[in-house]
């Protein structure tokens, strides 16, 4: 089975409404982990997706969760998913009700960093997430209502965030 298959076999079990019982969580959820365990840059497309359809399954396991928060912020592949999939998966996080504070501050970066890139179905997305976990700043919900509106401040913002990441990768180390 191929990365993309896995991601087939989620999409078709969120699609079919297919309940999420014991068989869900004791057979099919930990095949996906270890598949997930595995997966890289190379990935990225399955890998968004499985994230999408399992937080709008509203799966709970932590374990998952953690996995894939682990996968996005500590392995950073959230650099290599493309912004529209970004935009479905912190939905799909919220929807799971999931997702450090950690992990939604680094959505709310690359949001305002690629604020021009967004599409007004990309802002939906984007924007019912942040709501649902009451997170984001203002400016992001600033960059929500417009793009181009306070361009100077979101420059800046996005510096300062900039240098507080590499304080804070270096105080990791």
């Amino acid at each position: 089975m191929t990365d993309k298959h896995l991601a087939f076999s989620i999409y078709t079990i969120y699609d079919n409404e297919i309940e999420l019982d014991d068989h869900f969580y004791n057979v099919i959820l930990p095949i996906v982990k270890e598949f997930v365990k595995n997966m890289n840059r190379e990935h990225n497309t399955a890998f968004a997706q499985i994230v999408q359809y399992c937080g709008w399954m509203q799966v709970q396991d932590e374990g998952f969760w953690r996995l894939i928060e682990q996968k996005l912020v500590g392995e950073k592949l959230y650099r290599y998913i493309p912004l529209r999939e970004l935009c479905k998966i912190i939905d799909a996080v919220a929807t799971a009700n999931q997702g450090s504070e950690e992990l939604f501050n680094t959505f709310e970066r690359v949001l305002i960093k690629q604020r021009l890139n967004l599409e007004p179905n990309d802002v939906i997305y984007a924007r019912d997430g942040f709501e649902a976990r009451k997170l984001g700043s203002q400016l992001l919900f600033g960059v929500f209502e417009d793009p181009l509106k306070g361009l100077p401040e979101a420059e800046a913002s996005a510096q300062q965030l900039k240098v507080e990441d590499s304080v804070n990768l270096n105080a990791k180390k």
